[in-house]
């Protein structure tokens, strides 16, 4: 619960409490995305069920932990993994400068500069997929 609460903090770029379909929208551009403002509306419909311009935290942690007991299949979880280093990445690899591109435009340089230095990227700037469930497990 504690990462996903993070995760919504890093999308809400004003730290309004509340994510809106403009913040959804910036993070998809950032990764790539061509439709990135029909997307954000499907997630936010999705999220919200059309009731309001705005994701809360229980609309967005009821979305992404929906109640079951399964855990996520490795297709799911490479599919966000795909998603977070975007369309031009190689297979199974996130590169430094994109993951650097997307933090900046929910953190300040110095957050962003701490974050980075956390992660093991290899010596041409990537972290692997391994790596990455690895981080957020």
């Amino acid at each position: 619960m504690e990462e996903c609460k993070e995760f919504f903090d890093f999308i809400d770029i004003d730290e309004s409490g509340s994510i809106d379909a403009e913040e959804i929208q910036r993070l998809l551009k950032v990764l790539g995305f061509e439709d990135h403002l029909s997307f954000a509306e499907r997630i936010m419909m999705e999220a919200n069920e059309g009731t309001s311009k705005e994701i809360t935290w229980q609309q967005f942690y009821k979305t992404v932990n929906p109640e079951k007991k399964s855990d996520h299949t490795n297709q799911e979880i490479m599919r966000a993994f795909k998603f977070f280093a975007g369309k031009d990445s190689p297979s199974n690899k996130i590169h430094s400068e994109q993951l650097e591109l997307v933090l900046l435009q929910c953190r300040s340089e110095r957050e962003v500069k701490i974050i980075m230095k956390q992660l093991p990227f290899d010596h041409q700037g990537y972290l692997n997929y391994q790596d990455f469930i690895n981080t957020y497990n």
